[in-house]
C-alpha cells in the first residue's frame, strides 16, 4: 500500500501542472519580495511646487520632513493612493489674515472660505457690545483680508444745575429817578444734564459727545421797578429874567441854549408856592402830585396841560389852580411850584413874559 502511494506522488510531481503552479508561486513570492524591498513613491503637490520622493518610510510626517515641507496648523493635506507603490499628496495652504485690535496687529493663517468670526475666535478676541468690526462676522475671508476692530466705550454722566432767574425791568415815572423796588422776587430753576461721551480705542471723540437737558423746575423771573421821574431843571439860582426870542420866527432860546418854538407870549404876574404852606395836600386840581415844574393857572386863560416857559424859572406844566388866579381884579397869571418856602419867598411876586410852548 505504501509503495503504491509513493508512486502516485512521484507521478504528480513529474507532471506539467505542478510545474506551472510552482512557477506562478515563485513569481508571486518574487513580486512580493520586490515590493517589500523597493521604496514607495510620493508625489507631493504644494501649490505650484510639485515634488517627488521615494522612501521606505510610511509615516506622512517623515515623508514631508524628507521633502523639506512644513505644514501650518491650519494647512490641509489630502492623500490619495494612486497604486500600491505610488501615493499622491496635495497640500492646501492657509492664507494670511491680519487683525488690528487694541493698538496691535495680530496675524493668523486660515483656510480660504473661513468666516471672520472664526479668525476672531482662534485669536481669542472678545468683542464688547459697542465694538465695531469693519467686516461682517459671517463674511468669508480671502487673500489679504484685513480685519479692523474699533473698541468703543460710552460713558454717561448725569448731574443737576441751577437755572438763574432773569431780572425783568419796569419803569415807573411816578418814582424818583434812581430809586428801585422789587415787585416780584425771582426764584432759580433747576435742570438735569446728561452728557454721553464716546471713546474709540481709548480716545475721546468730542464730535460724538451728546448733551441732553431736562427741566426739573422752571425759574421765576424777578421784576424790578425803576423810577424815571426827574424834577425839571431850574433856569438858574439867580432867577435871571433875560431870554432871547424872535417874534418873526416865533422862537426863543431857553436857559440850556435850546431854540424852542412858541405859540404866544402872555405877560402877567407870577407868584410861588411850596409844600411848606398850611393846608397844602401836594395834589393839584387835576389830581396830579405837584412838584417843581408844575404851576397853578386859570384854566379859562391857560388850559390844563399847557407847557409854559418862564424866564428865571424854566419850564412849567399847568396842572393846578387857586383863588389868586380866579379873582376878577388883579388876578395872578401863574403860581409856580417850588421845593420849599425859602425858594418860593425868594421868587416873591414878579411880572414875567410867559411863553406858551408850541406842541
Amino acid at each position: 500500500m505504501i509503495f503504491g502511494l509513493n508512486q502516485k506522488i512521484k507521478n504528480f510531481l513529474s507532471s506539467k501542472d505542478v510545474l506551472s503552479i510552482f512557477m506562478v508561486g515563485s513569481l508571486l513570492v518574487a513580486s512580493a519580495s520586490l515590493n517589500v524591498f523597493r521604496g514607495k513613491e510620493y508625489i507631493i503637490n504644494d501649490g505650484l511646487n510639485i515634488k517627488k520622493i521615494t522612501t521606505f518610510h510610511r509615516e506622512i510626517e517623515k515623508v514631508l520632513e524628507l521633502a523639506n515641507i512644513k505644514l501650518d496648523e491650519n494647512d490641509e493635506l489630502f492623500m490619495n493612493d494612486v497604486s500600491a507603490i505610488t501615493t499622491s499628496l496635495s497640500i492646501k495652504r492657509a492664507i494670511p489674515v491680519d487683525v488690528l485690535v487694541d493698538g496691535t496687529e495680530k496675524k493668523i493663517n486660515l483656510q480660504e472660505g473661513c468666516k471672520v468670526e472664526e479668525a476672531l475666535n482662534k485669536l481669542g478676541i472678545q468683542l464688547g457690545e459697542e465694538d465695531v468690526v469693519n467686516l461682517p462676522k459671517d463674511s468669508l475671508i480671502s487673500a489679504n483680508t484685513k480685519i479692523i476692530i474699533e473698541r468703543i466705550k460710552t460713558t454717561v454722566n448725569t448731574f443737576e444745575e441751577e437755572i438763574p432767574f432773569i431780572v425783568e425791568k419796569k419803569y415807573d415815572d411816578s418814582m424818583p429817578k434812581g430809586s428801585t423796588k422789587t415787585e416780584k422776587a425771582g426764584v432759580n430753576g433747576k435742570k438735569e444734564i446728561t452728557i454721553r461721551e464716546k471713546f474709540i480705542n481709548g480716545n475721546l471723540r468730542e464730535d460724538l459727545t451728546q448733551r441732553e437737558e431736562k427741566i426739573l423746575l422752571e425759574p421765576v423771573n424777578q421784576v424790578e421797578v425803576i423810577g424815571t421821574k426827574v424834577p425839571p431843571k431850574r433856569a438858574s439860582l439867580s432867577f435871571s429874567s433875560s431870554v432871547n426870542f424872535s417874534q418873526n420866527d416865533g422862537t426863543f432860546t431857553d436857559h440850556e441854549g435850546k431854540v424852542v418854538k412858541y405859540e404866544k407870549v402872555i405877560k402877567g404876574t407870577t407868584t410861588g408856592y411850596s409844600p411848606d404852606e398850611k393846608g397844602d395836600s401836594g395834589v393839584g386840581s387835576t389830581g396830579v402830585r405837584v412838584h417843581y415844574g408844575h404851576c397853578a393857572v386859570n384854566p379859562r386863560v391857560i388850559p390844563y396841560g399847557t407847557l409854559l416857559y418862564i424866564p428865571g424859572y424854566g419850564y412849567a406844566k399847568a396842572v393846578d389852580t387857586g383863588g389868586a388866579m380866579l379873582r376878577r381884579r388883579n388876578p395872578v397869571l401863574l403860581d409856580l411850584r417850588f421845593n420849599n418856602r425859602k425858594e418860593a419867598n425868594t421868587w416873591g411876586r414878579r411880572v414875567k413874559d410867559v411863553f406858551v410852548v408850541k406842541r
